[in-house]
């Protein structure tokens, strides 16, 4: 399996969907809430070359559930693209996936908690005060609880209360990295860069080589973030297709 397609693993693990189905080597997933990738049809390397019958399929059910249908685009080389968009289907969030090809020499920061096991109650209620719904935060919350993946929670602490985190996976030796997030009033400080190089530490303890992430393409803030941490490979783009 090639590397891209090793990742997009890591992105499908990091973010599970509670409901999903799969279909011609297509994942049609059905979340809920506003997350595209766990309520779009993705992508896998065994995808069958018809995709007529999976979309047909996609958009009975998201037209059940009243949602737009979403589809995720990899920068690969599919002509699902150029079928999208003789359909009416708009282009929404391109998105660079990163690689830090190196994460032995991460530190760890002693301001930073890294827990295992069950997500703790206070990050997810951190991470909806930084600007997520409580319904966003219920979807998540579910989302999360469907990792079977060894996973930890980072969250940089002052005073007790926790100003910046993020969490990740490990599969076959990546580290997926999601819901990176700093208090609005503490950012600009490296916060979040902590709590990044704390989950490359402790990942590399759990043997993982590398580590992964996506961000938006017109995101520079986060882009300049995610270098200073050691993602310095531009894997590969992807972006949605979206039709009300």
């Amino acid at each position: 399996m090639s590397l891209v397609w090793h990742v997009e693993e890591v992105a499908l693990n990091v973010r599970p969907s509670p409901v999903e189905t799969y279909q011609d080597g297509w994942l049609i997933r059905a979340s809920g809430g506003t997350v595209r990738r766990t309520n779009c049809i993705s992508p896998t390397p065994f995808r069958s070359d018809d995709f007529t019958s999976v979309l047909a399929a996609g958009e009975a059910l998201y037209h059940r559930l009243g949602r737009p249908t979403i589809v995720k685009i990899l920068s690969i080389g599919d002509d699902v693209d150029e079928m999208l968009a003789d359909r009416g289907y708009t282009i929404d969030a391109p998105s660079q996936v990163l690689l830090a090809p190196d994460i032995a020499s991460r530190s760890r920061s002693k301001a930073v908690a890294v827990e295992t096991g069950a997500v703790p109650a206070d990050w997810i209620e951190a991470w909806m005060a930084f600007g997520g719904s409580p319904p966003a935060g219920s979807f998540l919350s579910a989302s999360l609880s469907a990792i079977t993946l060894p996973a930890a929670y980072a969250s940089y602490r002052q005073k007790g209360e926790i100003v910046a985190l993020a969490y990740g996976i490990i599969h076959r030796g990546i580290l997926g990295i999601d819901a990176v997030a700093t208090r609005p009033d503490a950012r600009g400080r490296g916060l979040a860069g902590q709590v990044v190089s704390s989950l490359q530490n402790w990942a590399h303890q759990n043997k993982a080589t590398s580590a992964c992430l996506s961000v938006l393409a017109d995101n520079p803030a986060a882009h300049a973030l995610y270098r200073r941490t050691g993602f310095v490979r531009h894997l590969y783009d992807y972006h949605y297709r979206l039709r009300d």
